[in-house]
This record gives structure tokens, C-alpha cells and sequence, in this order.
């Protein structure tokens, strides 16, 4: 302790005060940006996610034909989805993680399966 004897505390404190005061203002400050500034989207981990698409299709003099919608999905443990809907069609395809594979056709009620290796 004898070495701390001869440190004059009264000028060391307020620089330690103000420094510390700067300290608190700027995180201040980085709090305030991250509640105004806008959330960022982050995927899911292990690289799950699910994508919406829509499609207007027209003629070549800009008349609206129709829409298609498409969603594609995968999941965490690898299965995925493909579907895609029109006026005229509606199908589903799904890649299970074991490697099963199923299609189906909505308007058709019709399901066509694979199991891979048969």
C-alpha cells in the first residue's frame, strides 16, 4: 500500500469519473441506434428456411393472364417442399430426410411416391 500513498486521488478520481461517465453516454448511445435502428431478418439454424414467390404472367400486349405462387422450404433436418399453385394446377413435391420422395397434383387428387433405391 505504500506505493498508492503518493498518488494525489482528488485529480486521478475525476479522470477516472469522467472517463467512466464517457464510457456510460456512449453505451447509452449504441443502445438508443440498436432500439431505433430496424431488426434484421436472421435465418433459423442449420439453414432452415421457407421462400414465398409470386409470378404475373401476361401477354406480350400486357394483359394479365394469371398468377403463379411458389413456396420452397427446408427444413433442419434436411426434408424439403416445393409447391407451386395456378389457376390451372396445384402440386406439392416433398423430399423427406430418409430419401422418400412424394409428388402430388391437387386439382388430379393424384400422389405419385418413390422410395429411392427400389
Amino acid at each position: 500500500m505504500t506505493l498508492l500513498r503518493g498518488v494525489d486521488w482528488g485529480k486521478k478520481s475525476r479522470l477516472i469519473l469522467w472517463a467512466a461517465v464517457g464510457v456510460l453516454v456512449l453505451n447509452a448511445g449504441r443502445l438508443l441506434y440498436m432500439r431505433l435502428s430496424p431488426i434484421h431478418a436472421q435465418s433459423p439454424s442449420r439453414g432452415a428456411f421457407t421462400v414465398l414467390r409470386t409470378e404475373d404472367v401476361s401477354d406480350s400486349a400486357g394483359k394479365l393472364l394469371g398468377t403463379n405462387h411458389y413456396v420452397e422450404a427446408v427444413r433442419s433436418d434436411g426434408s424439403r417442399i416445393w409447391r407451386a399453385s395456378s389457376d390451372t394446377a396445384q402440386g406439392r413435391r416433398i423430399w423427406f430426410a430418409n430419401g422418400d420422395y412424394v409428388r402430388t397434383n391437387e386439382i388430379a387428387e393424384g400422389v405419385t411416391s418413390l422410395v429411392e433405391g427400389w
